[in-house]
């Protein structure tokens, strides 16, 4: 009898509820059956990269360059700049200060291109500048500043240019340093037209013409001096040789054997 009311009461009682959820721990041999792992999204979908960078668009946003470059450019600007300002022989050297200042255009953040710039401007104008301090003494300070603005805020457009408009920027930057001489010369108030690039070619009166005064010089070496940057970075030798190498040559050799010739 009592085993007969033990089954009545067991029959009788709810069945527990398992806290597992449906289909698991209810068989120990039951195959252990792995829900496929949903497809990770690519990374250019989570991070999406800049325009023209990794997807076989081409690059826009130019390669920057590092300090230890940011250094060299400086160096090689003013050595340029005094030795074409030294002598008229070497005025070509120009292109080498220009050349600089297109380089600096690629640093790698706002701030350092101002800067840089600056600090060439400084190193430019001050050297060649130092009677100011003689006539003024420490307000001499501020106008070697006031100059030297000019060259900073040329690198810092630059490369916002370049930023913005990657290779196409080099056609804009002769445009910008045409305007910026232009301005600071003959337009705003103080009239600071020392030592322009085209002022180092004093003694090459066939050059200046042909080039269609100072402003004109300095827009067609910062020229040459973009042709010169896009040819080294992308490795086009030959028009490298076209661009830069032979107008060069042919300048120069434009400039000193024609007059001999006329002459006599």
């Amino acid at each position: 009898d009592s085993d007969q009311a033990n089954q009545s009461a067991q029959a009788a009682a709810p069945p527990h509820s398992s806290p597992l959820p449906s289909g698991q721990g209810a068989a120990s041999n039951a195959p252990n059956v792995t829900a496929p792992a949903a497809a990770t999204p690519p990374l250019a979908a989570v991070l999406p990269l800049p325009p023209g960078e990794g997807r076989g668009e081409g690059e826009r946003v130019p390669k920057s360059i590092s300090l230890r470059m940011t250094l060299i450019c400086g160096v090689v600007g003013l050595v340029c700049f005094h030795l074409a300002y030294y002598s008229s022989l070497l005025s070509p050297l120009m292109l080498g200060y220009a050349w600089a200042l297109v380089e600096l255009t690629r640093v790698q953040t706002c701030r350092r291109a101002f800067l840089s710039g600056f600090f060439l401007g400084l190193g430019s104008f001050v050297p060649q500048m130092g009677f100011l301090w003689t006539i003024f003494g420490i307000p001499a300070v501020l106008l070697w500043c006031v100059l030297a603005f000019w060259i900073g805020l040329f690198v810092w457009v630059g490369r916002l240019a370049r930023q913005q408009f990657g290779n196409g920027a080099l056609l804009l930057l002769p445009l910008l340093w045409i305007g910026l001489e232009y301005f600071r010369s003959e337009l705003y108030f103080l009239r600071f037209s020392w030592l322009n690039m085209g002022y180092a070619f004093a003694e090459w009166p066939l050059l200046v013409k042909t080039c269609g005064g100072v402003y004109g010089v300095g827009a067609a070496f910062m020229l040459l001096a973009c042709f010169h940057s896009f040819c080294w970075h992308e490795r086009k030798w030959n028009f490298w040789r076209w661009l830069v190498l032979w107008p060069t040559l042919f300048g120069i050799a434009w400039t000193l054997i024609l007059p001999s010739t006329i002459g006599t």
